[in-house]
């Protein structure tokens, strides 16, 4: 079930992309990427990135990343640009969080949600500080920032995904026709 969440996610990406304005810095690219061939085993579902770039979730390609940090559908259309600063935005410029070399934060936070361990190991942080295992990487090296930057995609995609349960008490009046 998460494997589809994941996809079904990236796939929703791809569709909002088709008619938005590209993220800034789109042509002339971004943060300099080394891309490395790498293997995320976890519970969600496989990920493997190769060396050009193509990202495969589970066996499918889902997303292209190049060495000026610019991510793609593979179709071609934009997903986001990791900024100099670190900074990912989205198309319309929407932000989409932090990444540093081994640790990402969520957009509007300053403290890291994912991070990668020396052996690859993949935390994600739940809000109330807990640490929780997601799993590990494989053939990262030195280029952990693109297995990072594609650690905060599928997390950012999953918890976009999640429904959003609200409580409310109150008491309200309301007026038919």
């Amino acid at each position: 079930m998460q494997r589809r969440a994941v996809a079904l996610g990236l796939a929703a990406i791809a569709l909002a992309a088709c008619s938005r304005t590209p993220p800034p810095r789109w042509a002339e690219g971004g943060a300099p990427l080394e891309i490395p061939r790498a293997h995320w085993e976890r519970a969600g579902g496989a990920i493997d990135v190769l060396e050009d770039g193509r990202v495969y979730v589970e066996g499918v390609h889902r997303l292209t990343l190049d060495r000026a940090g610019r991510v793609f559908e593979p179709d071609g259309e934009p997903v986001a640009v990791l900024q100099p600063d670190g900074y990912l935005i989205g198309p319309d410029e929407k932000a989409m969080g932090r990444i540093g070399m081994a640790n990402a934060s969520l957009p509007g936070r300053s403290t890291a949600w994912v991070s990668i361990g020396p052996q690859g190991e993949v935390i994600r942080y739940a809000d109330d500080g807990e640490r929780l295992a997601d799993g590990i990487w494989t053939g990262c090296g030195a280029a952990v920032r693109a297995c990072t930057l594609v650690s905060h995609i599928v997390g950012f995609v999953e918890l976009e995904r999640r429904p959003r349960v609200s409580v409310g008490i109150g008491i309200g009046v309301g007026f038919g026709r």
